[in-house]
């Protein structure tokens, strides 16, 4: 299950995927596969039920439209005891995951609930085939670390950071139950109706996010600084295993003690808006 983690969040494996919309991003339809359930189009660890492992991803009733909603939540196995964390992916092929997909949206909408026993982590990526390195191109990444608990369901958009200018012609979506390594037992996070929204010209390159965020020097050695037209509410930054390792109000940041290593920061506005982006500690 690590190794199939690790591939999906460093885009190791083989993608193919065309339209604007995903696949049963209501989460209305699902089917047996042997045996365990899968909604359509989304592949799951519930793969690992045929062994006698627990499902993670299953139906819930508790839907924010429709019958169904779909709940991750990290369960104890009954045959080794370990934790299993749930991890839901875009596509039908185990071995291939991801779907044909050549627009450029500005972001991922859904609506959520989460009670908080860890962190939960949203990823969306925009790649694209590069004949000439024979590897593929990431046009456009989304991140979101759910660290927040809430029983009602909660509307979030996702800003997409396009490093590129070009269509894409794959894309991934990955939701995860936990990051940590060794998850808190019940975790769940319960996620409907997905959108993507919006519309970025081909030519244009980085698109500006709604608050005009700016996060440099990357990489940094010292100190980040963040440049924004709305004013900060928190500035979290998480490890890559979703550990939160710091969280301030400030615009300046110091990071010299952090290990050299790749970092998320969260960035929540006063206005309710929020942006998160990577930047690598040299």
């Amino acid at each position: 299950m690590k190794l199939w983690l690790s591939a999906l969040l460093y885009l190791t494996i083989a993608l193919s995927c065309t339209g604007q919309q995903l696949p049963n991003s209501g989460f209305e339809n699902w089917s047996l596969r042997g045996e365990y359930i899968e909604p359509d189009g989304w592949i799951s660890t519930n793969a690992f039920a045929f062994n006698g492992a627990v499902e993670t991803c299953y139906p819930f009733e508790d839907a924010h439209s429709g019958k169904w909603a779909v709940k991750l939540e990290s369960r104890i196995d009954p045959l080794t005891k370990d934790t299993l964390q749930a991890i839901l992916a875009i596509g039908s092929d185990y071995n291939n995951a991801g779907i044909a997909y050549n627009q450029r949206p500005t972001g991922l909408k859904l609506f959520y609930q989460h009670n908080l026993k860890d962190t939960a982590l949203a990823a969306m990526f925009l790649t694209k085939w590069n004949t000439q390195t024979n590897k593929r191109d990431t046009i456009a990444t989304a991140f979101h670390f759910f660290t927040d608990s809430t029983s009602t369901y909660k509307a979030l958009t996702i800003p997409l950071t396009y490093t590129q200018s070009i269509r894409p012609d794959t894309c991934i979506a990955i939701f995860l139950s936990t990051v940590k390594p060794k998850p808190n037992p019940h975790n769940f996070l319960l996620i409907d109706d997905l959108e993507l929204t919006g519309n970025v010209n081909v030519g244009v390159g980085e698109i500006p996010n709604t608050a005009a965020v700016k996060v440099y020097p990357n990489p940094a050695t010292d100190i980040l600084k963040i440049e924004a037209e709305q004013a900060i509410q928190w500035v979290t930054i998480f490890d890559i295993e979703g550990k939160q390792i710091l969280k301030v109000k400030d615009s300046i940041i110091g990071v010299s003690n952090l290990k050299t290593n790749t970092y998320f920061i969260f960035i929540e506005f006063r206005n309710g808006e929020n942006f998160t982006t990577r930047f690598l500690k040299q």
